[in-house]
C-alpha cells in the first residue's frame, strides 16, 4: 500500500492565513476543498452552524467557501463559517496533487476521508464513475442513461483485456482470472445505501462473468456455457419480481439479501449457478410506507389478471393513499408492470418451468392480496353492528 493516512495536529490561527486551501467538513459527512477568505479572531459561530456547541465560542473563526471541482459543480459551492481547528491545511505541493485524477487512490500520498471524498468528486465530473481503492472499486451511480458506461464496444474491450480502467467489468475479470490461478473460491461483496445502484451492480458483475466464462471455453463445451450463461440474468429477474420494491429513493430496491454462488468446472467455464436469499422485509406485504409500494409481483398480477382474480377490491390495500390514476399514469406504472410480468414469464420458459406451474403460482398471489383485504371484528362488535 503506497498511500498513507495523514493526522497532523489543527492549525492554530497565526498558521492559517487569507488564501490558504484546505479540507473542511461543511455538511454532515461532506469534506470539502475550501479556500480561505476571511480570519475572525474569536467570533462565535452562528447558532445551529457544525461546530457551534459551546466550547467553540470565543475561538478564532474562519470564514471558507468551497471550490468547485468543474464548471457543472459550481451550484454546489457554497460558503460557512468554521472553527480554525476544522480546516485540514494543504500545503502548495498538497494542492496539487489533490487535484490529480487518479485510478487507484493508493497510489496517492495520502489517503484519508476527505482525499478519498474529494477524488471520487473529481472523477464523478470527469465522468469517471468508478474507482478503486486496492482491491476495492468505489461505484457512484451516474443517474444518466446517455453514456458508454456499458455500451458493447465498452464491454467488448474488457472482454478482450484491453481495458483496464477501474470498472465492474475489470473487477470481475480479476475475479475471474484469479479463480482460475489459483483454484480457490472467489467473492465479490456488494453493499451501499438504497438507490446507490447495488442491485444493477449485481447483475452488471455476475452476467459479465458469465460471458467471460463463455468467451474462453472451450468450442465443444462453449454451446452449454451459453445456455447457463443465458439462465443465470433469468434468474435474477424472478427474485426480483418477488424481493424488489419501490421505496422513496429508489424505484427497483432489493428488500431481501441474497448470496449468489456461480460456479465454473477446472476448465474455466460456467456449469452452474445457485442464489440463497436472506432476510427478506416480510411486513412489506402488509404494510409499507407513504409513497412507497410493496412488491413488484402484486402490481403485475394487478395490472395483467385484474378482472381474472377480481382485484378491484384489493385498491386501498395495494395503493394505500396513492391515486390510483397516478400509477396508471407514472412511467413505472401499468405499463411497467406488464412488460416486468412478460420478463418474467419469459424467464420461466427460460428456466424450462413447466408452463402449467404460473397460474398456480399467480392463484397464490391473487389469494394473498384477497386475503390481505379481509377485516376481521370482534364477535361483540358485530353482534353490535
Amino acid at each position: 500500500m503506497s498511500g498513507t493516512s495523514s493526522s497532523s495536529a489543527p492549525p492554530s490561527l497565526r498558521e492559517v492565513a487569507m488564501g490558504d486551501v484546505g479540507f473542511c467538513e461543511l455538511e454532515r459527512d461532506s469534506w470539502r476543498l475550501c479556500r480561505v477568505v476571511e480570519v475572525k479572531k474569536g467570533a462565535p459561530p452562528p447558532a445551529g452552524a457544525k461546530g457551534s456547541s459551546g466550547g467553540e465560542a470565543g475561538k478564532p473563526q474562519l470564514m471558507v467557501t468551497a471550490l468547485p471541482v468543474s464548471e457543472k459543480d459550481k451550484d454546489k459551492a457554497s460558503g460557512a463559517e468554521v472553527p480554525v481547528s476544522q480546516l485540514k491545511v494543504l500545503s502548495p505541493a498538497e494542492v496539487t496533487a489533490v487535484g490529480k485524477l487518479y485510478d487507484d487512490l493508493f497510489k496517492m500520498q495520502s489517503l484519508d476521508e476527505w482525499t478519498i471524498l474529494h477524488q471520487i468528486r473529481l472523477r464523478y465530473w470527469a465522468g469517471k464513475f468508478f474507482t478503486a481503492i486496492g482491491p476495492i472499486l468505489v461505484s457512484v451511480n451516474p443517474y444518466a442513461d446517455d453514456i458508454a458506461l456499458y455500451s458493447p464496444e465498452t464491454k467488448q474491450s474488457y472482454l478482450a483485456g484491453q481495458n483496464t480502467q477501474p470498472h465492474l467489468w475489470e473487477m470481475a475479470r480479476r475475479v475471474f482470472l484469479r479463480l482460475k490461478r489459483d483454484a480457490q473460491n472467489q467473492c465479490i461483496l456488494v453493499s451501499g445505501e438504497s438507490g446507490a445502484g447495488k442491485t444493477y451492480g449485481i447483475r452488471v458483475v455476475t452476467d459479465f462473468l458469465a460471458e467471460f466464462s463463455t468467451h474462453v471455453a472451450p468450442s465443444e463445451e462453449a454451446a452449454e456455457a451459453r445456455r447457463v450463461a443465458r439462465m443465470q440474468p433469468k434468474v435474477g429477474l424472478i427474485l426480483e419480481a418477488f424481493g424488489n420494491a419501490k421505496t422513496r429513493r429508489n424505484k427497483d430496491s432489493s428488500r431481501f439479501a441474497k448470496f449468489a454462488k456461480l460456479q465454473f468446472n477446472e476448465k474455466g467455464y460456467l456449469c452452474g449457478c445457485l442464489t440463497e436469499c436472506h432476510l427478506l422485509e416480510a411486513s412489506r406485504v402488509v404494510l409499507h410506507e407513504a409513497n412507497e409500494r410493496t412488491f413488484h409481483v402484486f402490481y403485475m398480477v394487478f395490472a395483467s389478471s385484474e378482472e381474472q382474480y377480481k382485484l378491484t377490491r384489493c385498491e386501498p390495500w395495494l395503493f394505500q393513499g396513492i391515486p390510483r390514476a397516478k400509477w396508471e399514469a407514472s412511467e413505472d406504472g401499468r405499463a411497467s408492470a406488464l412488460k416486468q410480468h412478460q420478463a418474467v414469464t419469459e424467464a420461466f420458459a427460460a428456466l424450462r418451468v413447466d408452463p402449467e406451474v404460473l397460474p398456480a403460482l399467480y392463484n397464490a398471489v391473487a389469494g394473498l392480496m384477497h386475503l390481505l383485504c379481509v377485516r376481521f371484528t370482534s364477535g361483540e362488535a358485530a353482534a353490535a353492528g
